[in-house]
């Protein structure tokens, strides 16, 4: 049976955090992105570990869409699973700039 997994953009800090702690809890394994808080990034990915989950962390800019792509490549690498499939959920905390915004409208294809 392969485990559940999630990947949470922006899951470094505040309500992204909370989203990651909380899949955790629900039995997901977690990747999370972090731009600018490795520190933050870590103590999450920890926590998570702690209470018996694979975490990962993983620097990306949700609003570059290679970022993005690499971040969604690098989950399914560490984590397994596939992208997408009925056990993988992406979610995303971050809120682009409006200038940002229509960047990071990609369509995923791997």
């Amino acid at each position: 049976m392969s485990s559940k997994v999630a990947l949470v953009f922006g899951g470094a800090r505040g309500i992204g955090a909370a989203i990651a702690v909380r899949l955790a809890r629900d039995g997901f394994d977690i990747a999370l992105t972090y731009v600018s808080r490795p520190d933050s990034a870590a103590e999450i990915v920890a926590a998570i570990e702690n209470d018996g989950r694979k975490a990962v962390a993983i620097k990306a800019d949700s609003a570059d869409p290679a970022a993005i792509r690499a971040a969604v490549a690098e989950t399914v690498d560490r984590l397994g699973g596939s992208m997408p499939s009925s056990s993988t959920r992406v979610f995303s905390a971050s809120v682009p700039s409006s200038s940002s915004a229509s960047k990071t409208s990609t369509s995923f294809s791997m």
